[in-house]
This record gives structure tokens, C-alpha cells and sequence, in this order.
């Protein structure tokens, strides 16, 4: 089992060669599952940022809504003070939906290996999470003053799909 070879203690080049062929796999392993979850918490960011965006127009309307019923109040039929209250309550409502997609909620983020094929995509950390897990597996800190914030849009690709083969009844085509 080598030179110097004890019992229980195998060192000889065959085995030293076979550990050497592991480890570089195990690192190979660890690299693309690294590099693959970075990518997802770059998308679970932009995502955090759209839904940011989104739900900022939806209270930015409700509050314009709110406004307009509350400046034709008792001037025009159909601005009830049950109206005004509605449109209020909404606008709350869209300003917590806007809180919470900035701090968002602790849930595990899109990655790869998580129960599901090719890294599932899990969505609505919030911004202030998503962010924070990105800067994580980057390596910058997390009291950094630099804002992460993505840059690169999603490519957008027609997709064709060829919807004939899926229509055919399974006894129409000849097997022999």
C-alpha cells in the first residue's frame, strides 16, 4: 500500500491519484452549483425590483383615485363617503403591499438542488433580502453603501411551439 504504508493508512499513487480525481470533482461540483445559485439571486433581485416597481404604481394610482374622490365629494353622485373610505383603504392596503416587497418576507431564495428541477424559481424576498443574499454570495458587506441593483434585462425570445404533435389521439400512429 505504499511506502511507509501503515494498516488502515493507504497512501500509494493509485489512491493518492483517486483522491486528487474526487477532489477536483467535489470542486467542480461546489463551483457550478456557486456560480448557478449567484445567477438566481441576481434574478430573484431583479425580480424584487420589478414587483417593487409595480406595486408603487398600483398605490401611486390608488392615491390618485383617493385624491379625485375626496376633491368631488358631495359636488358629483357616486362620491359617497363609503367611496372615499374604499379608495383610502386601498391606498393603505397597495402602501403595505409597498412595504412589503421592500423588506419582504424570510423565504429561501431560488437555487439550485432545492427539491425541484433546474432551480424552481421562488420569488418575493423583498428587495432589502434579496439584495442582502446577492451581497452574501458575492462577498461584499452587507453595511457596504453601494446599492446592488440589476442592470442586465431578461432576454426576450419567441417561443414557437409545435402544438400539432401533441394533438394527435394516442391510437392514431402506426407503431409496426
Amino acid at each position: 500500500a505504499g511506502p511507509n504504508g501503515l494498516p488502515g493508512f493507504y497512501n500509494g499513487v493509485v489512491i493518492a491519484r483517486l483522491n486528487a480525481d474526487i477532489s477536483q470533482a467535489d470542486f467542480e461540483v461546489a463551483l457550478r452549483e456557486y456560480l448557478s445559485n449567484v445567477e438566481n439571486a441576481y434574478w430573484d433581485l431583479y425580480f424584487a425590483y420589478r414587483d417593487l416597481d409595480a406595486k408603487i404604481a398600483a398605490r401611486d394610482a390608488s392615491l390618485d383615485t383617493w385624491r379625485r374622490l375626496d376633491a368631488q365629494s358631495g359636488k358629483l353622485p357616486g362620491s359617497e363617503s363609503y367611496r372615499i373610505a374604499q379608495a383610502r383603504e386601498q391606498y393603505y392596503r397597495f402602501e403595505q403591499d409597498v412595504q412589503n416587497a421592500l423588506t419582504g418576507r424570510r423565504v429561501e431564495g431560488t437555487r439550485s438542488y432545492n427539491g425541484s428541477t433546474g432551480g424552481t424559481f421562488r420569488g418575493s424576498g423583498g428587495v432589502y433580502l434579496s439584495e442582502r443574499r446577492l451581497r452574501l454570495l458575492i462577498g461584499i458587506a452587507a453595511t457596504d453603501e453601494r446599492v446592488v441593483r440589476p442592470a442586465t434585462e431578461p432576454n426576450l425570445v419567441q417561443i414557437v411551439h409545435a402544438w400539432e404533435p401533441c394533438g394527435d389521439p394516442a391510437g392514431s400512429r402506426d407503431f409496426g
